[in-house]
């Protein structure tokens, strides 16, 4: 079993009742079911609602980290800005970031439809390989998710992938 929690949403999930939300994240997770190693990671034409749910969460955790966040965090997230897309008014491509990875330390993204078991999320990381899920949390709570998405990998975990002495 590779999903711990599967793709679907619970019944307390701030999304949950939205029709447009349901039918737009099950449409991502197909996409990203489609990736094959060794192929492009499919990329996300993101709506001008998901970005300014990204953009809500960018500003308010970039005034976070540039306080409370590791030395190494805040040298690389502006790497990333520079190089990944890394801004408030665009969500990256996990293909740009993990490109972007691999010529720093060798780790890579890949897309997953949902929350990974423990199991297969700790194999993934030994191998340098990281499963990160490419929907965003729902607009009507920014600051809030019940599961991982995509600000939590890319805001959360990505920028330290790229630090030497972490990966």
């Amino acid at each position: 079993k590779t999903l711990d929690a599967g793709a679907e949403l619970e019944s307390d999930h701030p999304g949950f009742n939205d029709k447009e939300y349901r039918d737009r994240r099950t449409m991502i997770v197909a996409n990203a079911a489609k990736d094959r190693h060794g192929e492009s990671i499919p990329r996300v034409q993101y709506t001008a609602e998901e970005t300014a749910t990204w953009g809500t969460v960018y500003s308010k955790l970039r005034d976070y980290t540039a306080k409370y966040a590791v030395p190494q965090y805040n040298e690389i997230l502006p790497l990333m800005e520079q190089h990944c897309g890394y801004a408030e008014d665009n969500i990256p491509q996990l293909q740009d970031i993990s490109d972007f990875l691999d010529s720093r330390t060798g780790f890579t993204l890949r897309p997953v439809g949902g929350l990974l078991s423990a199991r297969d999320f700790l194999n993934a990381l030994a191998f340098r390989v990281f499963f990160s899920t490419q929907y965003i949390r729902h607009h009507s709570v920014p600051l809030y998710t019940p599961e991982p998405d995509i600000c939590h990998e890319l805001m959360g975990h990505a920028p330290m992938f790229a630090d030497p002495d972490f990966a």
